[in-house]
C-alpha cells in the first residue's frame, strides 16, 4: 500500500462568521488537538522570549553597559546577550542563580530550532503500511528542519508537542522563579506553578488567584496522539 491508497478523513473545526465571497481560506489540514498544541508552544515561546529581552533590559544600566539596537539583533545573538549579562550581573549579589540564568540560555538555544520548525514548518504525511486500515496511527503528520547541517525529522504528534510546550514553559518559568528570587515582583500578567507540589500531590487541584481572576486549570496527562474519530484513515 502506498500513501496514494490512503483517504485520510479529518474532523476540525473551522470558523465560517468572517467567510467572504470572491475570498479563499487556506487550511492546515491538522487535527485540531495538535493545532492547539501548536498554538500552545507558539504563545509560551513568545512568552519566554519577551521575558528574556526584559531581563536584559533591566540589567543592562545597574551594570552601566552601552551595547546599542541589542533589541533589533536574531535571537541567537540576544540570548548570547543574555547568558553574558545575567551571568555577570549575579556573580556578585546572586551568585547561586548565575547557573540558572546559563542553564536556562543554554536550553533556549537548545530548544529554538524545534519550536522554528513546528511553528513555521510545512506538514507533511506518511503512512504506516504495518497498521490496519483503521488504525489512528496509521497515518502520521511530521515535519522536516535542519539543524548543524543536517536534516531532521519532526513529528507532529501529541506527546512530542506537549514535551516541547513543558520544555518550553519551564524556560519561562525558572527564569521568572530567578527573578523573583532576587526580589522582583509580579507586574505582568502571569501565573508560576511549581511542578514538584503536583507531581507529589501536595497540590492535586491548583486554583490560583489573580487580580479579578480565579484560575481552576484542569491537570492532565500528557496528550499521547490522536482521540478515536479524529483522524479515521480508510483504503
Amino acid at each position: 500500500m502506498t500513501d496514494d491508497d490512503v483517504t485520510v478523513n479529518l474532523f476540525g473545526k473551522i470558523p465560517v462568521s468572517h467567510f467572504k465571497p470572491g475570498e479563499y481560506t487556506l487550511v492546515v489540514p491538522l487535527p485540531d488537538k495538535l493545532l492547539t498544541l501548536i498554538g500552545l508552544i507558539v504563545v509560551q515561546w513568545g512568552a519566554f522570549e519577551l521575558r528574556m529581552d526584559a531581563s536584559i533590559e533591566m540589567v543592562i544600566p545597574r551594570l552601566h553597559k552601552n551595547i546599542g539596537s541589542w533589541r533589533k539583533k536574531p535571537f541567537k545573538q540576544r540570548k548570547k546577550l543574555f547568558k553574558k549579562l545575567m551571568s555577570e550581573y549575579t556573580q556578585s549579589m546572586f551568585p547561586k542563580e548565575s547557573e540558572t540564568f546559563i542553564s536556562i540560555a543554554d536550553k533556549a538555544g537548545e530548544l529554538q530550532w524545534k519550536r522554528n520548525a513546528i511553528a513555521h514548518g510545512f506538514y507533511k504525511t506518511r503512512v504506516n503500511p504495518d497498521l490496519p486500515s483503521n488504525s489512528v496511527d496509521k497515518v502520521k503528520f511530521f515535519t522536516r528542519a535542519e539543524h548543524n547541517g543536517n536534516e531532521v525529522i519532526l513529528p507532529i504528534e501529541g506527546e512530542e508537542l506537549t514535551k516541547l510546550w513543558s520544555d518550553i514553559s519551564h524556560l519561562g518559568g525558572n527564569l521568572m522563579a530567578a527573578l523573583h528570587r532576587m526580589g522582583a515582583s509580579f507586574s505582568e500578567y502571569e501565573i508560576l506553578i511549581e511542578d514538584e507540589d503536583i507531581a507529589t500531590g501536595q497540590v492535586s487541584s491548583p486554583v490560583i488567584m489573580y487580580q479579578h481572576l480565579i484560575w481552576s486549570p484542569v491537570l492532565a496527562d500528557a496528550c499521547s496522539g490522536l482521540d478515536a474519530g479524529e483522524c479515521d484513515c480508510t483504503a
